[in-house]
């Protein structure tokens, strides 16, 4: 190899310790610039976006393996649900792409339950006859950073809708606390993590993506750092979420797709997870106490419905979405004309005292089979104006998502689900969260 400096080893000992450094760094240099050409070749054909589906001739499918690249130290590819979808967009198809979390997937049910099955079973006749096409995109840890490097390469399949289900994972996520410590794109970079994680020097998160919730998981890829209102990283990820949600929009407009936002709803009923004790605030679960009392005890609704989601809003596990990220979603939805499927006002509507709690949700941000029957009405709304340009939308319509009950099967495993997700908020509960932060 005529490019490596070639250098008698007598002649390189009689140097100088600086041209000593400097020859064994261009070395070094050198033969990085070389592997990581190499792996760029290999791993090539894994950067792809969608591929071609194994199973179905003619079909494209979302490709999970690019969905690890996204997050740092995990043992197994998170869990995802991707449906296929026509290479060709077929003649006068109103084809929508629902993209984001879990939950749409159905999540901690089986996709028995997810939102595109609910969907086809009340447009069946359209689906049937390639009138709408519905193609999922969930992936446990979703973030709006994460929508921003999947919708742009959604263009080209020539989507008509796309509909966002996004904001629980802003903290932990793809681009958030975990920024500094987020998946690298070099291959030897890689290469040393794996061996420091087997080493035992640097901890990887052991995950099953059949039973696991990544949501809870996703923190001790954070370090478990809690974060309050006080930090300037609380803004940086405020802003960044806004932002995302802004290039979005613009991407959809410079193609002319048709886009809707969701406004997400949390369980506010649950205790905060994080609870911090400092002279010049009250913790979250004092507040929260202060909750329940004003519901249970005083019958105070309204203060109740304050309180609990300032116990909510104030909880430094990141998991639950603060208030005003909604109340600015929805102010961009308005001043940009974008539909948007309020969930959050929906599941107030439709929760004792309009606090939103277990009646519609399997833990803190997971909606049960009536929450995701309520998701679900609120998309087929948006569909509906959007493909009918009018509201057609009837009684009928709930009759059917109603008579879709979750079996026996649906119901053991998501109860199993939930109770590992209970089991590891319990151990972060014992963990960092408890009375301490971080400022910086």
């Amino acid at each position: 190899m005529k490019f490596i400096p070639q250098i008698p080893i007598k002649k390189f000992l009689k140097l100088s310790n600086y041209n000593k450094i400097s020859w064994i760094t261009s070395i070094v240099i050198i033969v990085f610039i070389i592997i990581e050409l190499t792996g760029s070749l290999i791993n090539s054909g894994n950067n792809e976006f969608f591929i071609d589906d194994k199973n179905e001739l003619g079909k494209k499918v979302f490709n999970s393996s690019v969905i690890k690249n996204f997050y740092n130290g995990l043992s197994s590819t998170p869990y995802n649900y991707l449906t296929t979808f026509k290479s060709d967009k077929p003649d006068n198809c109103f084809r929508v792409f629902l993209i984001g979390e879990s939950s749409l997937s159905g999540w901690p049910y089986s996709k028995e339950q997810s939102i595109d099955r609910k969907l086809n079973k009340l447009f069946g006749h359209y689906i049937e006859n390639e009138k709408i096409e519905i193609i999922t995109i969930s992936i446990a840890g979703f973030n709006t950073s994460l929508a921003c490097e999947i919708i742009p390469n959604l263009m080209k399949f020539k989507p008509d809708l796309i509909m966002l289900y996004t904001g629980h994972n802003e903290f932990y996520g793809y681009n958030g606390y975990t920024t500094i410590r987020s998946k690298s794109n070099l291959v030897l970079m890689d290469l040393m993590e794996k061996l420091l994680q087997k080493t035992g020097v640097l901890n990887s998160i052991t995950y099953d993506k059949y039973r696991d919730d990544l949501e809870i998981l996703l923190p001790f890829n954070a370090d478990e750092q809690i974060i309050t209102e006080l930090q300037k990283e609380y803004y940086n990820i405020k802003n960044q979420y806004l932002s995302n949600i802004q290039k979005i929009i613009s991407v959809c407009r410079e193609n002319n797709i048709r886009l809707a936002l969701t406004a997400l709803s949390d369980n506010c009923l649950l205790p905060p997870i994080g609870v911090l004790n400092r002279k010049d605030d009250i913790s979250a679960d004092i507040i929260y106490n202060n909750a329940r009392m004003a519901l249970i005890r005083d019958g105070n609704q309204n203060t109740a419905v304050r309180l609990f989601k300032k116990s909510k809003d104030v909880d430094a596990f990141r998991l639950r979405i603060p208030e005003n990220f909604i109340e600015d979603l929805k102010n961009i939805s308005e001043q940009n004309d974008i539909s948007i499927a309020d969930i959050n006002t929906e599941f107030t509507l439709n929760s004792p005292n309009n606090i939103p709690g277990n009646n519609l949700f399997m833990d803190y941000i997971h909606p049960n089979s009536e929450g995701l029957n309520i998701l679900a009405s609120a998309y087929a709304k948006i569909i509906l104006t959007t493909f009918f340009e009018k509201n057609n939308y009837n009684a009928a319509i709930e009759t059917t998502l109603n008579n879709n009950p979750v079996s026996k099967k649906d119901s053991v495993l998501a109860q199993e689900r939930i109770e590992r997700s209970h089991a590891l908020i319990k151990l972060l509960n014992n963990s960092k969260y408890m009375n301490e932060v971080v400022v910086k």
